[in-house]
């Protein structure tokens, strides 16, 4: 089945047998940092005033980093419509897929809520009372335990499962494919109005953020599944220049949007090139070659959903560290040093029997 961060099926060779995408692996790890910078804030954390030129450099990584997991679930649209046209089944495959994901799922939430043990305010108050007084806020907003999780960076999981079951169920109905697209565009359009736009004249107060549910990842979806269904020509040229027009509206976008409406360049999670960007990088990484080895990174790729999911737990635990370390050194050091040991740690685990919520 397709796996959306870690492993998966790629095309089949002249005699049937799946390859693996080395290819694709190596843009995995550049996602998953981009993803980890994102979490980090590298630069946008330093307080002096002769810290705005990096600042500006932070926003700039910031801007950079959010193609990250609109890529990801291009990639798993694009694996599922592979997996989907060798078996025209899409609720079974809906199914086998969602039971992979709510395994990880479920497990992380398991995770998460007992991660409060390990805090500072843990080791003061008792490990019991942290874990406690984490359930009952879990509890207390139930909406955003089930759209999100018993962390943040989980949501990802739970709008790839929408997306997909919706993706599904349209499928099941023999809903046309530019049906289906244009579903996904108006969904896009009305999660920026609710979202990174509503600060806008046109913009709208929704009240929760637009980022969960199925506003960002069904387009997302939805074009890695078109793609899936053709074989399009990746010429380099072209999915450079749609990530870089892709990069190039969204900066754009943000800086009007701090310009005109005080929109903070940090805050939102994707605008209307962030799909752009995204597309023209699965473009590259799709973009098939004629040698596609395996590589040291490519190898360190196939871990990316345990990082993922893991990441920010030593986020968290390291980041006291930072008092200890000059500020600018830091800025450099934390990044690496979260995924460093997410991935050494997502290697331990992938040796037991918790591999399946790693790989």
């Amino acid at each position: 089945m397709s796996k959306p961060l870690s492993q998966s099926s790629a095309a089949a060779t002249a005699g049937g047998q799946p390859m693996r995408m080395h290819r694709l692996d190596s843009f995995r790890v550049a996602a998953i940092l981009a993803v980890i910078c994102i979490h980090t804030r590298p630069f946008l954390a330093l307080e002096d005033a002769a810290s705005l030129p990096c600042k500006a450099l932070g926003v700039l990584i910031k801007q950079g980093s959010l193609f990250a997991v609109s890529f990801f679930l291009v990639i798993a649209g694009y694996f599922f419509g592979r997996k989907l046209a060798q078996n025209n089944d899409a609720v079974a495959l809906g199914i086998k897929y969602s039971g992979r994901l709510l395994i990880v799922l479920f497990f992380w939430d398991l995770v998460y809520l007992l991660a409060p043990a390990l805090s500072p305010e843990g080791v003061e108050q008792g490990m019991l009372h942290a874990v406690y007084a984490k359930a009952l806020r879990v509890a207390g907003d139930p909406v955003t335990l089930i759209f999100q999780g018993t962390k943040t960076h989980l949501w990802f999981l739970v709008s790839l499962l929408l997306a997909v079951w919706t993706l599904v169920l349209l499928i099941r109905l023999r809903a046309q494919r530019n049906g289906i697209v244009v579903l996904a565009v108006l969904l896009y359009g009305f999660g920026l109005l609710g979202g990174p736009y509503s600060a806008t004249p046109v913009g709208i107060d929704l009240h929760f953020n637009t980022r969960n549910f199925i506003f960002l990842s069904m387009l997302c979806v939805v074009i890695g599944w078109v793609l899936s269904q053709n074989e399009v020509p990746y010429r380099r040229r072209t999915a450079v220049l749609l990530a870089g027009c892709g990069f190039g509206m969204q900066l754009t976008e943000s800086f009007f949007l701090w310009k005109f409406w005080q929109v903070s360049p940090t805050g939102h999670d994707y605008l209307l090139g962030t799909v752009f960007f995204a597309s023209g990088v699965a473009l590259l990484a799709l973009r098939k070659t004629e040698a596609d080895q395996s590589t040291t990174l490519s190898r360190i790729g196939r871990l990316t959903l345990g990082v993922y999911t893991a990441h920010i737990l030593f986020r968290d635990l390291l980041d006291p560290l930072g008092g200890y370390v000059s500020p600018l050194l830091w800025q450099v050091l934390f990044p690496v040093l979260v995924y460093a040991i997410s991935l050494a740690a997502v290697i331990a685990l992938s040796r037991t029997r918790l591999r399946p919520v790693v790989l």
